[in-house]
């Protein structure tokens, strides 16, 4: 056999779950697999095409399915199957643990994703509007045992990301696409946001965690300790889906787990006038959607030449023609708490977990070599202006920039002979699920 075919092999193995029996059983990693997004698997597929008022003529598409990875012994926790809510800050290890995932966990940095996703470590500071220290952690992003399994697939995984509130901080998590060139696209992220005992939280401890000096010093006992858990999510925290090229150039979809179950924001940034102190008309939405948060769902932003789009298992939210991101842009994941008046504060000693089952992204990219800023855990943060309504920091409107070029045989005016729809074909299973013509 090839080693050109073992390849392909093994990456299909990883990514869409399928088992490998013998000596070609997968593996982490190995092979090393390239950071660039791979090709449509079906060559008929010239284009990808979605649902909805546009059918948005997609060159690429990727899909990223957690559902099925294999655990590898020697990158899996041996001891107790719990993975440490940790927080990096210098060369301290400040470290609690977080109970209810059965089985092992593995570290999404330790899998092949991370050759597409790269997880953030920056830290944002405490500040009158963000009062709580904010610290992304490796530790947070991570693969588990899903605790409730269908009867289909009894050993079925998902990806976490996790918030955990200290002390003296929120350890937090984010994940960035290496891709950062993304110029128009179809999002869709399958998640749910965890309730409290699924998995049940626990107070942060220092149980098989090794300590500084400088972390023990940091760790006091908390004067606001864990309330009784409950069915819902503890408060006071922010999940987030988006494209982000700058502060002025982002797509938002945000969850704020104090809000209703059933409540999502939309916005295109930014939203807010800070001169007049009132939201920019037509910016942002607050809708109450069909499926609450706390069940599984599939969210979607759809991000065209004028329009974006937003929907929830394939039902039309919103709509919006202001501020269409007209540049470059990567794909966020995030889940993070800094105390503030948008994000909340939680309860000392309780975390929250976003579990994501897939993400699944058909897209064009741009030629034009933009440079995304480095410059987001220095923004300010969230605040509530009047009427405790939210937005952006220090955004003020201004005109649209000038378009780059797009990377797309549909764009440069060349024919989609053989367009591959990726919506209404049932159950998602990886790439294959989308060469189907429409």
């Amino acid at each position: 056999m090839k080693p050109q075919f073992l390849s392909l092999l093994a990456r299909c193995c990883f990514i869409a779950g399928i088992a490998l029996q013998g000596s070609h059983a997968c593996r982490f990693r190995r092979p090393k697999y390239p950071s660039k997004p791979v090709q449509p698997v079906q060559p008929e597929c010239d284009c990808y095409v979605v649902s909805g008022p546009e059918p948005g003529y997609f060159q690429n598409y990727q899909f990223w399915d957690f559902r099925a990875v294999s655990f590898d012994q020697k990158l899996a926790n041996e001891e107790s199957g719990l993975l440490p809510a940790r927080a990096d800050q210098g060369d301290d290890a400040i470290g609690g643990s977080a109970d209810g995932f059965k089985g092992k966990t593995i570290l999404l940095s330790e899998t092949p994703f991370a050759e597409d996703w790269k997880i953030q470590k920056w830290k944002r500071n405490p500040s009158d509007l963000a009062p709580v220290h904010m610290v992304h952690s490796n530790d947070n992003v991570f693969i588990a045992r899903n605790p409730s399994p269908g009867r289909d697939n009894p050993n079925s995984t998902y990806l976490v990301l996790r918030t955990t509130r200290f002390e003296n901080f929120t350890s937090t998590a984010e994940i960035e696409s290496r891709l950062q060139n993304v110029f128009r696209a179809s999002i869709r992220v399958h998640f749910k946001i965890l309730s409290d005992d699924e998995p049940s939280s626990i107070l942060p401890s220092e149980r098989g965690n090794v300590l500084t000096a400088t972390s023990q010093r940091n760790i006091r006992p908390s004067s606001n300790q864990a309330v009784p858990k409950a069915s819902s999510p503890p408060g006071g925290v922010c999940a987030g889906i988006f494209t982000y090229h700058s502060s002025k150039c982002e797509s938002d979809i945000e969850i704020l787990t104090s809000d209703p179950h059933s409540r999502v924001h939309y916005a295109n940034q930014p939203d807010y006038d800070p001169v007049t102190d009132t939201m920019i008309p037509g910016a942002s939405t607050i809708m109450d959607v069909p499926v609450p948060w706390t069940s599984w769902a599939t969210h979607r932003l759809d991000w065209t030449q004028t329009t974006s789009r937003w929907f929830v298992d394939e039902q039309l939210q919103d709509t919006k023609t202001y501020r269409v991101p007209e540049k470059p842009s990567m794909v966020v994941l995030n889940l993070w708490s800094d105390g503030g008046s948008w994000s909340g504060d939680m309860v000392h000693g309780t975390s929250v977990h976003m579990a994501i089952e897939w993400i699944e992204l058909a897209y064009n990219v741009s030629t034009q070599k933009d440079h995304i800023p480095d410059d987001r855990q220095t923004l300010p943060p969230k605040h509530a202006g009047r009427g405790s309504i939210f937005h952006a920091v220090g955004l003020r409107r201004d005109g649209q920039e000038e378009s780059p070029a797009e990377n797309s045989s549909v764009a440069k005016g060349k024919m989609c002979r053989n367009p591959c729809k990726i919506d209404g074909l049932g159950k998602r299973g990886g790439p294959r699920g989308a060469a189907f013509k429409s």
